[in-house]
């Protein structure tokens, strides 16, 4: 295992969930491996940070670190990264994907000084727009990926209890109302997923819903919707959720930003 890109994987065009502008612009989901090997042990990357470029010139010395403006991806104790929402792809239709550049920058060590060692990565891929993201579900190198997430999924799906407790706390700027205590039972194992939600409609009382997809899933989604603009999601890997045990969820690219929403919420089985 060494440092990588292991999505995108370079070989098909990479779903981008964009908005307006010309071209549009919008996150892409990417991962890989962040780690290299020492004497005698594998040394997991202490910073894992991401940034997309139309123009990139790999002598820049200015890129030779990581830039401002990056996203800051989880690694995993295994040495596994992986970010849900990298900004600033641009894309296209499927007869017409645009260019974009990946550029991650894996660091080892802390603080500073010799003992700081960085490495970088760069990958091109071309940027169709989408509905959703993906993680290069059954191609290329990152289908391993999938397939063992897919697995740990199938784990969950079979053990997963049948309510989810949420203690939501620190939403601010109006979103004041997502706060507070949610019981989500479980309303549907079919169809390709299973969902919680605590029975709100959306518009009295806020819908708050816990999603998987399965088989090859790659992450569980906890929504909260309120009205037609206020939405705001938190995301785990698949193959970090443990169907028994408090889960850590992280915000998402979509719908409140920092300050307005808490970064992560801890979702219990009931």
């Amino acid at each position: 295992m060494s440092v990588d890109i292991v999505c995108p994987d370079g070989v098909k065009p990479h779903n981008v969930f964009a908005g307006s502008g010309y071209p549009p612009t919008g996150v892409i989901c990417a991962h890989g491996d962040a780690t290299i090997d020492r004497h005698f042990f594998q040394e997991i990357a202490s910073r894992v940070e991401a940034k997309i470029l139309q123009v990139f010139d790999q002598n820049d010395p200015t890129l030779y670190n990581p830039p401002s403006g990056t996203t800051v991806a989880h690694v995993d104790g295994f040495g596994k990264w992986r970010c849900e929402n990298i900004p600033g792809a641009i894309c296209g239709p499927d007869s017409a994907p645009r260019p974009n550049t990946l550029v991650v920058w894996f660091t080892f060590g802390t603080g500073s000084g010799s003992g700081v060692h960085v490495e970088r990565r760069v990958r091109a891929f071309s940027g169709v727009c989408a509905p959703n993201t993906n993680c290069c579900e059954g191609s290329g190198s990152g289908a391993a990926s999938l397939a063992q997430a897919g697995a740990v999924q199938t784990v969950a799906l079979a053990t997963a209890p049948v309510l989810w407790v949420l203690l939501a706390a620190g939403f601010e700027a109006g979103k004041a109302l997502l706060n507070g205590p949610w019981a989500l039972a479980l309303r549907g194992a079919g169809n390709g997923f299973c969902a919680w939600d605590n029975g709100g409609d959306g518009a009295r009382v806020p819908h708050v819903e816990l999603r998987c997809e399965s088989p090859l899933a790659s992450t569980w989604r906890l929504t909260f919707r309120h009205g037609a603009d206020t939405v705001s999601e938190y995301t785990r890997a698949a193959a970090e959720w443990n169907p028994l045990a408090p889960n850590v969820l992280h915000r998402s690219g979509n719908g409140a930003t920092a300050g307005v929403a808490p970064a992560h919420l801890t979702i219990t089985p009931g």
